[in-house]
């Protein structure tokens, strides 16, 4: 088969969870023995490194996508209007959580799903709504990103805030708790491109100890040895995570052998009670106590997360079987 995979999200701004899964469905392509191409759909090509896209596409040339097998868009339509009536070849969308039809709307997200020509829905939770021809995919990273053995856990407990997107989700709880327990928490780091003005300068002017690193975000660039705890903590307020998942960022952190924190109730269950997991609303006084319990006891959460990891529908097997079933589906399509 000769695929497209698609991402309305390319510039180095937005190498989150829109734009990873892209290059993840490329190389599993390739594993399957596929041809696949990653096109970045934009009405700009300013941020983008175009080197790590096969074509930069305008939202006006779709009927281009026509010269492939089939399509899979990474996430349904966003920053820009394309004409879906053009498309005349199977294709799939994927779907990242609830928060999906709040960022997208459901009027987008239904122009996809309706078409003639969708022949499946990719979620990352198994219990998503049972939209038809329902497929999973979780967690949607490459191959080479996957837990496929013994994780070997950091020795020191800094604390890392690793922001993907440009919006960044409770930052003041995280520096509150840096700088408030330097006693148990040695160093701490933020990384990511902030582009709201005010949240920038809050970060500049009070963020105390914590060194800010502020700009495009590079994968592999915040994991050193200084640091071994990863904030997660997402879902505060009226953006509660009803869906149990664990973030790209997360598990991605996880592999490189830091401990998530996260809000309580988010995870997966075979990794429920293994993380650092603090309440909604939490305060920093509670999350030094579960911070202070994951020291105590950093080798028995190891070990759990051990027994777990590279065995469950987030290993390696799991994955692969995954993304065949999606692959499988693509070539009875076409």
């Amino acid at each position: 088969m000769r695929l497209a995979s698609v991402t309305f999200s390319p510039k180095l701004e937005n190498i989150g969870g829109a734009q990873i899964p892209a290059f993840a469905f490329k190389e599993w392509c390739e594993i399957f023995g596929h041809d696949c191409s990653v096109i970045g759909c934009s009405n700009e090509t300013n941020g983008i490194d175009i080197t790590n896209y096969n074509t930069i596409m305008h939202p006006n040339d779709i009927n281009f996508l026509n010269g492939f097998d089939a399509i899979f868009f990474s996430t349904p339509i966003m920053y820009c209007n394309i004409n879906m009536s053009e498309i005349k070849i199977p294709f799939m969308v994927m779907i990242h959580g609830e928060s999906d039809i709040d960022i997208y709307g459901g009027a987008v997200i239904d122009s996809m799903l309706d078409h003639d020509m969708c022949i499946g829905v990719i979620h990352i939770n198994p219990n998503s709504p049972n939209i038809r021809d329902k497929f999973y995919w979780h967690p949607c990273c490459s191959p080479s990103d996957l837990i496929d053995g013994k994780i070997i856990p950091k020795d020191n407990n800094g604390l890392l805030y690793a922001s993907r997107i440009r919006r960044w989700l409770n930052y003041k709880l995280f520096m509150k708790t840096a700088n408030e327990n330097r006693d148990i928490i040695k160093e701490s780091h933020m990384y990511g491109p902030c582009s709201r003005v005010e949240t920038r300068m809050d970060v500049i002017q009070n963020h105390g100890c914590i060194n800010i690193h502020i700009g495009p975000f590079k994968r592999k660039e915040p994991y050193s040895d200084n640091t071994g705890l990863f904030w997660d903590v997402a879902g505060y307020g009226d953006k509660r995570i009803r869906f149990k998942r664990i973030s790209l960022s997360a598990y991605e952190a996880l592999k490189n052998g830091y401990m998530p924190i996260i809000t309580k109730g988010t995870a997966p269950e075979h990794f429920d009670g293994k993380f650092i997991e603090i309440p909604y609303e939490a305060n920093h006084n509670i999350i030094r106590e579960r911070i202070e319990n994951y020291i105590k006891y950093k080798d028995g959460y190891w070990d759990m997360i051990n027994d777990v990891a590279a065995n469950s529908y987030t290993g390696k097997d799991a994955i692969e079987y995954q993304v065949g079933a999606i692959l499988n589906k693509f070539q009875e399509s076409i």
